[in-house]
């Protein structure tokens, strides 16, 4: 018997802002912004019978595609440059001006934190920016003029990354014994075999500043602490100098079995990632102050400042800890209530069967 399932999203635009402080009256904030995003998930189980196992194993594959660009039918102006379809910016407001009152519209909220004038990301799309004609174009089109409306902010951006149109497909499968895995034994950790293939039509630019690049990396560590904080009781976590992550307290009393139960999914995955494919070499360029692209870098200078060490097991990871388990636990949940509701019409047709 096999059980699986299918969810995908498909859309012409998905921005997402991300405030750097204790709430929407912060300074800054970190603008995510998708053009013609389309993501599809898959995911099927079924049992399996091993050679020396005394009961049956689950066999799980699942698989991630996620594309940037679907609508291939859009032509670009004469001139310009491949149309960035994904980009991340730092905005920060500036000392006038202020966040809308606590009362405001979605739509106004929308208008605050989307308002930006960006002349960098515009001499990007364009390669003749100093052409009047073709400036006057720039500063017309907007990437999120869907959103903007008739705004009066004009909030100080700069781009961090802006993505060309990309495919990136991320496939993961699992044997999962019948018994818990345990950390005191390694090999008992269920092992997870991924495979990573990505394609570019363009380069990636990215900023020149190393302040915005922490900027982003302390955003997203400070994101991560807080979901931490928000799961995990803060009387029972405690972090040593120089420890990133939290640890769980222990009394010297404790069994085996409190010891395990107390470990944390966010400090400690019981699954081992092996990465037999990877593919991620798309090409960088960093964007200067004047908008010219300098010749390409690697990307695993990028990576690493970003916190991706080890990117083909970090990479992998959080894929597949951050997208696709709250995917499949997702999908899980509307199998067991379909079949529960399935079971149910079933009984109480069978009653109204004997009343009659």
């Amino acid at each position: 018997m096999q059980f699986g399932g299918s969810m995908s999203l498909h859309g012409n635009h998905m921005t997402l802002a991300c405030f750097h402080g204790p709430n929407f009256r912060s300074k800054s904030w970190a603008l995510f912004h998708l053009e013609e995003p389309n993501i599809a998930f898959w995911t099927e189980a079924q049992k399996i019978w091993e050679d020396g196992a005394s009961d049956h194993s689950t066999y799980i594959v699942q698989t991630l595609d996620f594309h940037l660009g679907h609508n291939t039918m859009v032509t670009k102006p004469c001139g310009a440059l491949e149309s960035p379809m994904a980009t991340i910016t730092k905005i920060t407001r500036r000392r006038h001006e202020n966040p809308p009152h606590g009362v405001a519209s979605v739509k106004e909220w929308f208008n605050y934190v989307t308002a930006t004038r960006n002349e960098e990301l515009n001499l990007l799309r364009n390669v003749d920016a100093n052409n009047a004609e073709n400036s006057t174009m720039v500063k017309n089109s907007s990437l999120l003029s869907g959103f903007r409306g008739g705004s009066s902010y004009n909030h100080e951006t700069e781009t961090i990354f802006a993505l060309p149109r990309m495919q990136l497909d991320f496939k993961s499968i699992h044997v999962q014994e019948p018994q818990e895995p345990s950390l005191q034994d390694p090999s008992l950790k269920p092992k997870v075999e991924c495979s990573v293939v990505t394609e570019f039509t363009d380069h990636i630019c990215v900023t020149m500043d190393a302040e915005l690049i922490m900027f982003l990396h302390d955003l997203v560590s400070a994101y991560l602490k807080e979901k931490e904080k928000a799961i995990f009781p803060p009387r029972i976590l405690s972090t040593r100098p120089g420890q990133k992550s939290p640890i769980i307290i222990h009394d010297d009393n404790s069994s085996e079995k409190d010891r395990e139960d107390g470990i944390t999914y966010t400090t400690v995955d019981w699954r081992d990632f092996m990465c037999n494919t990877w593919h991620l070499e798309p090409t960088l360029r960093l964007i200067s102050w004047t908008g010219r692209k300098i010749d390409p870098v690697g990307v695993d200078y990028i990576l690493q400042k970003l916190g991706f060490h080890h990117a083909r097991t970090t990479i992998p990871k959080w894929l597949q800890r951050g997208v696709m388990d709250p995917l499949d636990k997702v999908l899980s949940v509307l199998i067991k209530k379909l079949g529960t509701a399935l079971q149910d019409e079933k009984e109480k047709k069978g009653k109204d069967k004997d009343e009659h």
